[in-house]
């Protein structure tokens, strides 16, 4: 009967021990997983912006050679680009098309607030389009195109940072999550 019981304990230990060790484990990918996760936000960011200012120059010559009204223009500029910027002109020139908003303004700011959390771009850079968007459709095309000009020198300006940001900020938070994963797992242990 003694030996029996001695048995069953260590069976106990075991099963605890294997659960302990399946969660530790679980613990440290998770960790090291949102380490990677919220790193990529970064690059994300920089590719979006990068996509963004290849979309704003087309914007400037379809409005400089073509005299093509925005809602085509945004159109044929969603059609070419990659997501969630594809989307987003797509619902601009929906909403232009579909007179569902009274200004390009407006279609502009009611897309980016909802796709707000589909995109990693910031508040200055969606500050930036916004800027754009109250005079796009406004002035003669020498004006319109200075405009473009200036969205576009803002938003290199945006990349240049974000891929400042990126280098430095991809393995510090991929190392934190490595760190704070390893650290709770000590803990545990």
């Amino acid at each position: 009967m003694n030996m029996y019981m001695i048995l069953i304990r260590k069976q106990k230990f075991e099963v605890l021990h294997m659960f302990k060790i399946v969660g530790s484990l679980m613990v440290f990918i998770g960790c090291l997983s949102w380490g990677f996760l919220y790193a990529d936000k970064f690059r994300k960011r920089s590719k979006e912006l990068t996509e963004l200012e290849r979309c704003i120059n087309e914007l400037q010559n379809e409005v400089t050679y073509t005299y093509t009204p925005i809602p085509e223009i945004l159109y044929k500029i969603s059609r070419k680009s990659i997501e969630p910027i594809g989307a987003i002109f797509e619902n601009i020139s929906t909403k232009l098309r579909d007179h569902k908003v009274d200004s390009v303004y407006e279609a502009f700011y009611e897309t980016f607030k909802s796709q707000k959390d589909s995109i990693n771009i910031n508040e200055e850079d969606i500050n930036i389009m916004l800027d754009l968007s109250k005079s796009l459709g406004q002035s003669d095309v020498e004006g319109q195109k200075r405009i473009i000009e200036l969205t576009l020198y803002n938003l290199r300006r945006q990349s240049s940072l974000a891929k400042e940001n990126m280098d430095k900020n991809i393995k510090m938070y991929r190392y934190l999550g490595l760190t704070i994963g390893a650290t709770l797992v000590i803990m545990f242990v």
